[in-house]
Order: C-alpha cells, then structure tokens, then sequence
C-alpha cells in the first residue's frame, strides 16, 4: 500500500493531467522549461489587515518543483496562453510542489 506522499504525487499527477496547460517558465538565473502546471486565474486569499478582515485574488499556478530546472525565485517570468506574468510569491506545499503567486505583465 502507498505512503502519503506517494498518494499525493499519484493524485498530483492525476490532477496535473488532467487540468494542466502548458507553460513556459523563465528563471531569472537559468535556462527557459516548458512544464505543465495548474493555472487558477483568480485565487482567493484571505487575511486580517490591522485586525480587518480582507480579501484580495491573483493567479496562482502550482508547479511540481522537480518540473523546474531550478528552485523558483520572486522574479522569475511565466507565459501562458500568450499572456506574461511575474512571480511575486512562493507557497511551498510541503510534498514537492507550490503555489506560484503570480501578477499579469502589461502588454
């Protein structure tokens, strides 16, 4: 019987195929890979400012680390579906992914 963390790359892969797009991600200190990764145009993220509670989205792409040729950094640049985004935070997953916060370029 599998552990969890091979259930989780199972049902990660499972996921990756089946609402994956194609990605080109350019490190800022690297060559360019294209990958497959989970794109969510407007990802909810909730917090307290000051004691307030808020509420802002972005574009959040989860990536499998071992996809990328180097650890992502703030920074580094993703193109899909011919639009361009920055990476302004990482969210590591704790099972060999992560949440890649991005913010649209504009053209």
């Amino acid at each position: 019987m599998p552990g969890w963390d091979e259930l989780a790359a199972m049902v990660g892969g499972a996921a990756r195929d089946a609402f994956g797009t194609t990605v080109l991600y350019r490190p800022e200190s690297g060559d360019p890979v294209t990958i497959t990764a989970i794109f969510h145009a407007e990802h909810a993220e909730a917090g307290l400012a000051g004691g307030v509670p808020v509420t802002t989205t972005a574009p959040v792409l989860d990536v499998l680390l071992a996809d990328l040729a180097v650890e992502p950094e703030e920074g580094d640049s993703v193109t899909l579906a011919g639009c361009d985004y920055r990476v302004v935070d990482i969210r590591g997953d704790g099972m060999g992914g992560a949440k890649l916060i991005l913010h649209r370029v504009p053209t």
